[in-house]
């Protein structure tokens, strides 16, 4: 005696005249609504649809309608240095954040601007690298920093108030001379 699945194997003609009938008889599916056989599939596609009408695919953590309306926190967030780009710019690992938002991440302090270690001067080019060493020393690698009013600045860095273990980065810098007050306009360097 066969065994019962084999009594239902059928010849490629006999399942292809099957799958056709089976094609007409049955509704169409979406990918939302499950399969013919859940009460949901015999559903219209609006009721069928995700309830959330944006079309991207976010991370619940910035997600629009969370605590993070900009996909940015605005309470202090803690942060691990990785290692400083320049005297104003340091880059973190957010622990528990998606790494495309906190993983490796340029934050810049906030309200100051450093010499740019490329400039054409020999004067500003020495400050700049004075100004990176002094940032080195407030937040060196490894060290726990707290960043406030995160937000993005026109190279979608993160912007924010960095404070580190001795202080403010950005009013250090100011009031050791090693930059100057800045708002995002033409720089005075």
């Amino acid at each position: 005696m066969p065994h019962k699945a084999w009594s239902n194997i059928q010849t490629p003609a006999q399942e292809a005249s099957a799958n056709v009938q089976t094609r007409a008889a049955s509704p169409p599916t979406d990918l939302h609504a499950g399969t013919p056989d859940t009460p949901s599939a015999s559903a219209s596609y609006a009721e069928a649809k995700p309830a959330t009408t944006d079309r991207k695919r976010r991370h619940p953590a910035i997600a629009p309608d969370s605590a993070y309306p900009n996909g940015i926190p605005e309470t202090p967030v803690e942060a691990i240095v990785l290692r400083i780009a320049d005297g104003d710019t340091i880059i973190v690992d957010i622990p528990g954040y998606p790494p495309i938002i906190g993983h490796r991440i340029a934050v810049r302090a906030a309200g100051c601007d450093t010499p740019e270690s490329n400039d054409p001067r020999q004067e500003m080019r020495t400050l700049a690298r004075r100004a990176t060493f002094r940032t080195r020393e407030m937040a060196p690698p490894g060290c726990t920093v707290r960043l406030h009013n995160l937000k993005r600045d026109k190279y979608f860095r993160l912007l924010a108030d960095v404070e580190t273990p001795v202080g403010d980065l950005g009013t250090h810098l100011i009031g050791e001379g090693l930059a100057r007050p800045y708002s995002g306009g033409r720089k005075t360097w």
